[in-house]
Order: C-alpha cells, then sequence, then structure tokens
C-alpha cells in the first residue's frame, strides 16, 4: 500500500481528489495545516484517525514526517 506523509503532499492529494483510505493524525498534533487537512479528509468522506506518534512513526515508516505528522494511504480502485 502505497503512503503519503506531509503537510503538502496529503494536501495536494486531497485538493486532486485522489482516492485515499484514510488520514492518520498524531494525536496532540494541532494548527491551521493540521485542521485543515482534517476538514479536507471529512469532507470527502476519509476516515480519520488519531494516533501516537510513535505509532506513527511506524506507520510511516519514518520519523521525518513532519513535527505535525500525518499519513495517508491510497485506495487502489478495484480491477
Amino acid at each position: 500500500m502505497d503512503r503519503l506523509t506531509g503537510i503538502h503532499a496529503v494536501r495536494e492529494a486531497l485538493e486532486a481528489n485522489r482516492p485515499l483510505d484514510s488520514l492518520i493524525v498524531a494525536r496532540g498534533s494541532h494548527g491551521n495545516r493540521i485542521e485543515e487537512l482534517v476538514r479536507l479528509a471529512r469532507q470527502h468522506g476519509i476516515p480519520v484517525r488519531f494516533e501516537e506518534r510513535i505509532q506513527l512513526d511506524r506507520t510511516a515508516g519514518t520519523r521525518e514526517h513532519r513535527a505535525s505528522s500525518r499519513s495517508l494511504r491510497h485506495r487502489h480502485p478495484p480491477a
């Protein structure tokens, strides 16, 4: 499964209406950019999950996903 990490990549995917499974946000992250991502995901019917940062590090496969951590996974269209 493909993953996107970082505010800009995630926002661009949401704005481009790319098919996404979920938005995963590090618990305790906040700010206008995070709120915008959550709002956009919910507008598109994409589930939003809040996880501990250490779990998000594992899910993203890196700790380099920006301080305001989030990860999106692509939903592959049915064949």
